[in-house]
């Protein structure tokens, strides 16, 4: 089974024993921009990010028997929202433009009974913020991924949006441009996915879209060590045979 923190620890290892030269290659593989540069175009984290109020709101806890990465598709999301107000630092144009962003980490259980808002949650830090902003544009969004799903297994936000954060690092991207422009399918799309990960099976790939087709959010279901999974049934997504269309990053 595939571990995506194990080419990060791969990383690490070898720059500890001694072959930092080959760690820095690994590390330019895994974070040059030409991996990065679609998801994230000219990211500029604003100057002040706080947090808002959350509600208080608890649920009885429910035992997770796995993990689902979200990962939402950012143009698509702006399309629909056309950038109101409270999605300005995403969607507004003055921060940067975004591919995939993550939505968020989520525990998940069995049919869809999935545990969420576990405790009461404690604001997200200023400093935490700022670290992920390019990673998930909004501190509103943050702040209630870290609200309902984050207080289901995390001790703090720095360790929950830490996990997130190494997942999202680990991935590659397929070519979004060139598959926006030719028919595409669910399923091929999710080769294409799987074929840019290595290790990554197409089984553990779920893809959600929008009213029309269009693609909405790849989620990525994981089991409870962080390893890639075959989905459920009920996390599955949208048919492999659909139609798929991708609103372009312009």
């Amino acid at each position: 089974m595939f571990d995506p923190f194990a080419v990060l620890r791969l990383w690490k290892d070898s720059a500890s024993t001694g072959s930092a030269r080959r760690g820095l290659l690994l590390a330019g593989t895994l974070f040059s921009p030409a991996i990065t540069h679609a998801q994230a175009v000219n990211c500029r984290v604003p100057a002040w990010l706080v947090a808002p109020q959350t509600r208080i709101e608890t649920s009885s806890p429910i035992t997770p028997t796995g993990n689902l990465l979200a990962l939402s598709w950012s143009p698509q999301f702006c399309r629909d929202k056309k950038a109101r107000p409270e999605q300005r630092e995403q969607c507004g144009g003055s921060n940067g433009r975004f591919g995939f962003i993550v939505h968020g980490l989520w525990p998940d259980a069995a049919g869809r009974n999935d545990p969420a808002f576990c405790a009461p949650a404690t604001p997200v830090p200023s400093p935490v913020l700022k670290q992920h902003f390019c990673m998930t544009p909004s501190a509103r969004l943050m702040q209630h991924e870290w609200a309902k799903h984050g207080t289901c297994g995390s001790a703090s936000p720095a360790a929950y949006f830490g996990t997130a954060a190494k997942l999202y690092a680990a991935l590659r991207w397929p070519d979004m441009d060139g598959l926006s422009r030719k028919p595409l399918t669910v399923r091929q799309f999710s080769l294409a996915f799987a074929r840019a990960n290595r290790g990554l099976p197409e089984r553990a790939i779920s893809v959600q879209t929008a009213r029309g087709g269009w693609l909405k959010e790849v989620r990525l279901c994981l089991d409870g060590k962080m390893r890639y999974r075959a989905c459920p049934e009920e996390d599955r997504g949208a048919s492999p045979v659909q139609t798929l269309r991708i609103w372009r990053l312009e």
